[in-house]
C-alpha cells in the first residue's frame, strides 16, 4: 500500500496540469490562510514582490510556490540577506515543502541538489555558485527581505548576472514586510527603482486585522545626563598604544575599533567600558577569521593566520581572560533599562545599533539580572558557531534575554518573544516594521528609548500608502530626540553658516533663544550603508528666552555682525538656504547672476527637464515659467569648496512683467 501511495503521489507531482488548473485546491493541503492563497495565485503567474506584515506567513507562500514550480530537474534559489537565516529557512522549507522534487540544501551543500532542488543561501555565497550552475534549469528565485535590492547590494549583482548569462526567464518572487530601504523620501522613485531592479511588481494581499501585530508600544523616558568622556578617550589611547606592538594585522584591527570606547562610555557608562576590551577582542577575532576565509592572495591569507595565532598574546596584554567582569556604575540610560527588564517574565530581545555595544550590554544585564544574557551580531563581528548557538538558546528558551544588532531585525522566528526594546535611535521605517515584528507573542510589548512610536506608525502608514497625506518630518518634535537640550523651541532643519570654522552645517536654530542644534551624521556598518544622526547644542543647554538681536556688518561670509556685543565669528550666524545664501537675504528678481530682467524667481527646487529626461536644481519664474539652472563646481584642496553658476533657459526679458517688457521679445517656458 505504501508503494502504491508513493507511486500515486509521484504521478500527481509529475502531472503539472493537476497543480496549475486549480491553485486554491493545490494550496489546500498546506492549510493556508486566505491572504496566503491570494499571494500564491498572484505570484504563480507573474513576477511579484509580496508585502505582508511580519508573522503573516510569507515563507509558507514561498514554500507553496516552490512546490508548484518544482520538477525532477528544476533548480530553485531561495536567497536570504544574512548567514543567520540560512539554517532557519533551510529547516523550515524541508519541513513544509511537500513535492518530492523540492530537495532543500544550504549553499555550502549545494552539491546535494545538483540534479534538481532548492538551494538556500546568502546572495554572496550564491554569486560564487552561479557560474557553475546549469542556469537553463533555473525555474524560480525567491528573494527574502527583497527591500535590500538597492545600490550595489549582492541581490542586485545576482540580477545583473542573470540578465547577462541566464538563457531562461525564471519566476521572480520577493518577500518583505517593508519595501522601503533607507530614508522616507522620494517614495515613488524608490518604489519604481525596486520594481525595475528585481523585475517584479509590488503586491499587497488583503490581510485581516486579526493577523496583524497587536503589540503595545511605549516610549521610555530617561535622564539626559551629559558627562565628560575622559575615561573612554584614555582607554582608546591606551589600546591604540599597546596595539602598536602587536602583529600588523592585529594592530590595524584594534586601532580601527579603539575609538569606539568613547561611544561605550557615553551610552553605557563605566560599567560598559570595563567590558569593552572583551568586546574588542571578539570583534577582531571574527573580522580576521572572515578576512582569512575570503583572502584571494595567499600572502594576505598567511599574514591573517599569523595575526590569529598572535591573538592570545594580545588578549593577555589587554587583560582579557575568562568571562568579563563588570565594574563601575552604568549610565543613567542603562539603569532605566535594567529597571525595566527586572520585572519582565517572558523572552526579551534588546536591539542596539553598534556592534561594540552587544557584549558589554549583555554582560551588564547578566550581572544585574543574575541570569544568562546572550548577544548576537553580524557575520563580520561574531563567529558563525557562536551566533547560531546563542540564537538557538534564545529560541528554545534556555536564555530569556538576547542583545542583538540590526542583523536580527529580519527573519528571526521566535514565536514566544513577548518584548522588544530599541535602546538606540533608528532612522528608517524598516527598523520599526522589522524590529517590532520580532515580538510575536500575544500581548507583546515594544519599548523605544529614542524614537516616538506614534511618529514611526505615521511614517509606516505613509510608506504603505495608507497615511493621511505625505509624512512631514519637519513636524516631528525635535525635543523628543536625545542631546537636544531642555526647553528649546527648535525651528525647521536647515543649513547654517559657522563663521569661525568658515563652513556650513546642518542643524536647527532655537526660535526662543537663538541657540543652535548641530546635526552630525555618521555612516557605519557593512559597506557604511547605515546612518546615525547625533545632536549637539551650541549655546545654552537650557533655553534662556528670547533670541539675541543681530546687527550685521561686512566682516563675515554672511555679512558679518555682532550678537549682543559678541563678534559673529565666534558663534554661528544666520541659517542658509543653500551654499551660503542667508535666509535674511533670500534672492529676489534680478539678485541672481545671469537671471535676466523682470523675472520673479520662485524658491530653489529640483526641476524635471523633459527633453533631456533628467532633473536639475534651479529656480522657475512664477510669471513666464522660464528656468534658471544651477551648476555646482567643486574646487580647491580636497575639492571641498563649491562655486555656483547660473544659466537662464528661456527669455532674457520676462514677458509677463509689463513695466519692463521689451518690444518684440518672446518669452515663455522651455519645458
Amino acid at each position: 500500500i505504501a508503494e502504491l501511495l508513493s507511486r500515486t503521489m509521484e504521478e500527481y507531482w509529475m502531472d503539472e496540469n493537476a497543480r496549475w488548473n486549480d491553485l486554491p485546491a493545490f494550496a489546500a493541503p498546506y492549510q493556508p490562510y486566505p491572504h496566503q492563497v491570494e499571494g500564491l495565485c498572484r505570484a504563480a503567474w507573474e513576477n511579484t514582490i509580496l508585502i505582508q506584515p511580519t508573522g503573516t506567513g510569507k515563507t509558507l507562500t514561498a514554500a507553496m510556490l516552490i512546490d508548484l514550480y518544482s520538477t525532477r530537474s528544476t533548480i530553485i534559489l531561495f536567497i536570504v540577506n544574512n548567514v543567520a537565516l540560512v539554517s532557519q529557512q533551510t529547516q523550515y522549507l524541508k519541513r513544509v515543502c511537500r513535492s518530492p522534487w523540492a530537495r532543500v540544501a544550504p549553499s555550502h551543500e549545494a552539491w546535494q541538489v545538483e540534479a534538481g532542488g532548492v538551494v538556500v543561501g546568502t546572495a554572496g555565497s550564491l554569486l560564487k555558485l552561479l557560474p557553475d550552475m546549469p542556469l537553463d534549469r533555473l525555474a524560480m528565485i525567491v528573494f527574502d527581505e527583497v527591500h535590500h535590492a538597492t545600490g550595489d547590494h549582492p541581490y542586485v549583482q545576482i540580477m545583473r548576472f542573470l540578465q547577462s548569462y541566464c538563457p531562461v526567464n525564471p519566476r521572480i518572487v520577493g518577500l518583505t514586510a517593508s519595501w522601503l530601504h533607507g530614508e522616507l523620501r522620494d517614495l515613488d522613485a524608490k518604489r519604481h527603482s525596486l520594481q525595475v531592479t528585481v523585475g517584479a511588481t509590488i503586491y499587497i494581499p488583503t490581510i485581516p486585522d486579526d493577523f496583524k501585530s497587536k503589540a503595545t508600544f511605549t516610549r521610555v523616558e530617561y535622564p539626559d545626563v551629559r558627562t565628560e568622556l575622559t575615561a573612554g578617550i584614555q582607554m582608546a589611547a591606551w589600546i591604540t598604544n599597546v596595539a602598536g606592538s602587536f602583529h600588523p594585522e592585529l594592530a590595524s584591527a584594534f586601532a580601527n575599533q579603539a575609538n569606539k570606547a568613547v561611544a561605550i562610555e557615553c551610552g553605557l557608562g563605566m560599567a560598559g567600558l570595563s567590558v569593552f576590551p572583551h568586546a574588542l577582542c571578539e570583534i577582531v577575532n571574527a573580522q580576521l577569521h572572515a578576512k582569512a576565509a575570503h583572502a584571494e592572495d595567499e600572502l594576505v591569507g598567511e599574514s591573517v593566520k599569523q595575526g590569529l595565532q598572535a591573538l592570545p598574546h594580545a588578549k593577555s596584554v589587554l587583560q582579557v581572560e575568562g568571562q568579563p567582569t563588570v565594574c563601575g556604575p552604568p549610565s543613567a540610560k542603562a539603569q532605566v533599562l535594567f529597571d525595566l527588564l527586572a520585572v519582565r517574565k517572558g523572552r526579551t530581545l534588546v536591539f542596539v545599533e553598534q556592534v561594540c555595544f552587544v557584549l558589554p550590554m549583555a554582560a551588564m544585564l547578566q550581572a544585574h539580572l543574575q541570569e544568562p544574557v546572550l548577544h548576537v551580531s553580524g557575520a563580520l563581528s561574531m563567529l558563525r558557531e557562536t551566533r547560531d548557538k546563542h540564537v538557538s538558546a534564545f529560541r528554545d528558551g534556555t536564555c530569556r534575554f538576547l542583545v542583538a544588532t540590526a542583523a536580527l531585525e529580519e527573519g528571526l522566528d521566535v514565536p514566544d518573544c513577548d518584548c522588544v526594546v530599541r535602546f538606540d535611535s533608528f532612522a528608517n521605517v524598516k527598523s520599526h516594521v522589522q524590529g517590532s515584528g520580532r515580538a510575536r507573542q500575544l500581548g507583546a510589548e515594544v519599548f523605544y528609548f529614542d524614537n516616538s512610536p506614534e511618529e514611526e506608525e505615521k511614517r509606516t502608514a505613509t510608506m504603505m500608502g495608507t497615511g493621511d497625506g505625505p509624512y512631514d518630518a519637519a513636524q516631528v518634535s525635535i525635543a523628543q530626540q536625545p542631546g537636544t537640550g531642555e526647553g528649546h523651541e527648535w525651528g525647521p532643519e536647515d543649513t547654517i553658516w559657522h563663521a569661525t570654522e568658515n563652513k556650513s552645517f546642518r542643524g536647527h536654530r532655537c526660535i526662543s533663544c537663538g541657540a543652535y542644534l548641530r546635526i552630525t551624521s555618521r555612516a557605519y556598518g557593512l559597506g557604511k550603508k547605515k546612518k546615525e544622526r547625533l545632536n549637539s547644542v551650541e549655546g545654552a543647554f537650557v533655553c534662556e528666552g528670547s533670541p539675541p538681536a543681530v546687527s550685521c556688518s561686512q566682516n563675515s561670509p554672511n555679512g558679518g555682525g555682532q550678537l549682543n556685543g559678541t563678534m559673529v565669528d565666534e558663534v554661528p550666524c544666520a541659517p542658509l538656504t543653500s551654499f551660503g545664501q542667508s535666509l535674511a537675504a533670500q534672492p529676489v528678481a534680478g539678485d541672481l547672476p545671469n537671471s535676466g530682467q523682470g523675472h520673479t524667481w520662485g524658491p530653489e527646487d529640483t526641476i524635471w527637464d523633459v527633453r533631456q529626461n533628467r532633473s536639475f536644481r534651479g529656480h522657475q519664474c512664477t510669471g513666464c515659467g522660464a528656468n534658471l539652472c544651477i551648476t555646482v563646481r567643486a574646487y580647491g584642496a580636497g575639492r571641498k569648496k563649491k562655486e555656483r553658476t547660473y544659466t537662464l533657459e528661456g527669455s532674457d526679458q520676462c514677458p509677463c512683467n509689463k513695466t519692463q517688457e521689451a518690444p518684440g521679445t518672446m518669452g515663455g517656458p522651455v519645458f
